[in-house]
């Protein structure tokens, strides 16, 4: 599409240049004072001579005469008819022309010709034809042995026009049903001569929306020479253009770069197609070289030579990499590529070199990547080493057909991620995964604000020789990514004699109503004789007080969407073993429970312990934001000497007072066959034993099973 637009652009002011020194020729015909009748007969006949097919509409001509001879067009319209309809080719009010009488006097004539608001019109009406061609008839097929076809009128071989286009716009249609206007505020053509050569100022103002949200503004000016004497007699025109782009805007923030020069070198025939060199520089050390061929049908860019400086695009939009030292890396893109209507033909080669450094907490490393787009199939190789180890990835497969079509429609692009030999450490791989106590973002920290874009992918997982605090970690799945959602169809891993397999969806919508994005993340994690002491670096935190070998199943999903709080919901039904809680000093709290029992101290005298170790550890119910349902629990203690059950519902707000009511069941024989209840209580986390209503209940108890009446000591 950009091609396209600058074949229409190019052939457009070829096309005003060649019509306005037509025109302008016209009025050296007032040397013989002839009528503005006479005057207005030779540019249609120009013109007509030019194009056929086209037809030509003159308003009133005006002469008058003073130190200058002023000539002044009303409006001029020039149009062909083609199945009953008119199409415009080109279209002005108001031109006018000054010429010196002293010019008219010598034999070097000049004239200044002036044209308002011109309007250049190019409609594309089927594969082969456009308005233009069309209004050219037969000339439109002719070659290069019939360049000399072109009318340039004799006059103009002695006279020297200097032309001012202002605000001058090319309006365009094309057959994919693109359409636009190009504008261009100031086009001024100095010494338009068959003599010497012409120079001509292009001033512009461009916009592009390249998509939501992402705008690109900047001013334009481009000037150039070239020399129209190669027109007449090649049927060429080779102007040699500096471009200067300036006051440059992304997304409404100005680009913090040295303005940038593109030097262009180009050959424009008479049919509109260009070919040449382009080479720039943008900020220090960026750099675009390649040579061009453009033409209706298609547009060749070869020798391409991309540098691009990672640093420099840091300080261009601002940004700053805070895990990549981006000082020497760079992007280097070379080959050839050939574009147009159902073509697409790359032979492209990408490398970043020299290596990209890059550390995130303790890990550091270096990136190197190398890739190729030929033909049919595109592959992409990276590799990060680092110190303990290799992540490996390549990407590739794709089809011509599939770019031509919608990006969603993609087929997936394959890729293939191994983990090699690599030794991770489970604080450094939590902090990856959830926010740091220094309050720092997770990489993964995720706030939806517009839908989540990624070519459809379907990425493969493995490991070799992988190992997390030391243990064998083994893991292989798959990663599908489609515009709806994010999904690991299965995952399965493995840890010393255990194993277990994910299942995992990320599905994003738009409300209707509130047009905020949401996210679901659904969960369906299964485990079977996990270690939970080194699997729970990928859980979050607050499983960190569990040890032991897991078996069970944790299934659900959390919902975020922006100015909300995230919804959780997961059911679980998980059993541990030989393991134990941290952090709840759960022997220190029965110790002091049975210190303050004179029922209960004589029997711990007798050695009964209760402490966070235990045999077993079975849980049941779901979890919520805030709030821990356990429908079930039961432990059994470490020598199988005592049990403890219940079911409860905690709430992790400091402004809630939770209720923990346990059953106690002691199986040593120390206490004795009975069951005793305990009961915790407290703001949010923050339980104790409440020991007023375990006495109370404690007596109660024995009084009905002994019969005797218990009595405090």
């Amino acid at each position: 599409m950009a091609a396209k637009k600058i074949v229409i652009a190019a052939s457009s002011i070829v096309l005003a240049i060649i019509f306005l020194a037509t025109i302008g020729s016209g009025y050296f015909f007032l040397k013989s004072q002839v009528s503005p009748k006479k005057v207005e007969k030779v540019i249609v006949r120009g013109l007509k001579s030019l194009f056929p097919q086209a037809l030509v509409e003159i308003g009133k001509v005006e002469v008058s005469y003073s130190d200058d001879v002023d000539v002044r067009i009303e409006k001029m319209r020039v149009y062909l008819k083609n199945n009953g309809n008119e199409i415009d080719l080109f279209a002005a009010s108001n031109l006018r022309s000054e010429i010196s009488i002293l010019s008219i006097l010598s034999t070097n004539a000049e004239a200044e010709v002036v044209v308002d608001n011109p309007v250049i019109t190019y409609r594309e009406l089927d594969q082969q034809q456009s308005n233009w061609k069309l209004a050219r008839g037969n000339k439109a097929n002719s070659n290069n042995n019939d360049k000399n076809s072109l009318l340039i009128p004799g006059a103009l071989a002695r006279a020297s026009i200097n032309l001012r286009l202002k605000n001058l716009s090319i309006n365009y249609a094309l057959k994919n049903h693109s359409h636009g206007v190009l504008s261009l505020a100031n086009c001024a053509v100095k010494n338009i001569s068959l003599s010497s050569e012409s120079a001509f100022k292009v001033e512009s103002k461009v916009s592009l929306a390249l998509s939501n949200e992402k705008n690109l503004f900047f001013d334009s000016l481009i000037i150039g020479q070239f020399n129209l004497s190669d027109l007449v007699n090649n049927g060429t025109i080779s102007p040699v253009i500096v471009i200067r782009p300036s006051n440059i805007f992304w997304r409404g923030q100005p680009l913090i770069i040295n303005e940038p020069v593109i030097n262009l070198k180009a050959t424009i025939d008479q049919h509109g197609a260009i070919s040449g060199e382009l080479s720039t520089t943008v900020a220090e050390k960026n750099r675009l070289r390649f040579k061009y061929n453009i033409n209706d049908e298609l547009t060749t860019l070869s020798d391409i030579d991309l540098e691009l400086y990672l640093s420099e695009i840091e300080e261009m939009f601002g940004t700053k990499w805070t895990i990549a030292d981006a000082a020497l890396s760079k992007i280097n893109l070379r080959g050839k590529l050939e574009l147009g209507d159902n073509i697409f033909n790359p032979e492209l080669n990408l490398a970043l070199s020299p290596p990209l450094k890059w550390k995130y907490l303790t890990a550091y490393g270096d990136l190197s990547v190398e890739g190729s787009y030929l033909g049919d199939k595109i592959e992409i190789k990276a590799q990060n080493k680092t110190p303990s180890g290799n992540v490996d990835l390549s990407i590739s497969a794709i089809t011509k057909q599939d770019l031509l079509n919608n990006k969603l429609k993609l087929s997936p692009l394959k890729v293939s991620l191994l983990f090699d030999r690599l030794t991770l450490e489970k604080n450094a791989v939590s902090r990856f995964f959830y926010a740091s106590s220094a309050g720092k973002k997770s990489p993964l920290s995720f706030h939806p604000k517009s839908r989540f874009l990624l070519p459809p992918s379907e990425i493969s997982l493995s490991s070799r020789n992988l190992k997390l605090e030391g243990e064998e970690f083994q893991f292989a799945g798959k990663i599908l990514i489609t515009p709806s959602d994010i999904s690991i169809p299965s995952l399965d891993f493995k840890m010393q004699n255990g194993s277990g397999k994910l299942k995992s969806t990320i599905a994003w919508k738009t409300s209707k109503e509130s047009k905020k994005v949401e996210v679901e993340h659904k969960v369906d994690l299964s485990l079977n004789n996990i270690p939970v002491k080194t699997f729970n670096a990928f859980l979050p935190p607050s499983f960190d007080v569990l040890e032991g070998m897991a078996k069970g199943t944790i299934k659900g999903n959390i919902i975020t969407s922006t100015g909300h709080r995230p919804k959780i919901n997961f059911d679980y039904k998980l059993t541990l073993r030989d393991g134990k809680i941290k952090g709840v000093e759960i022997k220190s709290k029965f110790d002091k429970l049975f210190a303050s029992s004179p029922f209960l101290k004589d029997k711990n005298n007798r050695q009964l312990i209760v402490d966070e170790h235990f045999k077993t550890l079975t849980a049941e119910g779901f979890l919520q934001k805030d709030l821990l349902n356990l429908k079930k629990i039961l432990i059994i203690g470490k020598n199988s000497n005592y049990e403890v059950t219940g079911k409860t519902i905690i709430k992790n707000s400091p402004l809630v007072n939770n209720v923990v009511d346990l059953f106690f069941h002691d199986k040593s024989g120390i206490i004795g066959d009975i069951i005793l209840p305990i009961r915790f209580t407290g703001p949010g986390l923050t339980l104790e034993a409440d020991k007023a209503y375990i006495e109370k209940e404690i007596q109660t108890i024995l009084q009905k099973r002994y019969k005797i009446l218990y009595k405090k000591k």
